[in-house]
């Protein structure tokens, strides 16, 4: 990964377990939920002011909450 690769590691902080949601809304659905100190990969291009996209090592793809990530 170069300094300008839009994906990133982070992993789950500040909270016991992070719901990965369907959609950029904290309403949407929930499609899984991974718990704290999981390390995710983060696309910040996809990703909006307040959600990361982001791919667990299960291969789901979805959105998480920024607060509770750490990079």
């Amino acid at each position: 990964m170069s300094e300008y690769d839009p994906v990133k590691l982070g992993v789950v902080a500040h909270c016991e377990n992070l719901n990965v949601r369907a959609l950029p809304d904290p309403e949407s659905e929930i499609i899984c939920v991974v718990p704290c100190g999981t390390e995710v990969m983060i696309d910040e291009e996809k990703s909006t002011d307040e959600f990361f996209i982001v791919y667990t090592a299960a291969g789901i793809e979805g959105f998480c909450n920024r607060n509770y990530i750490s990079v």
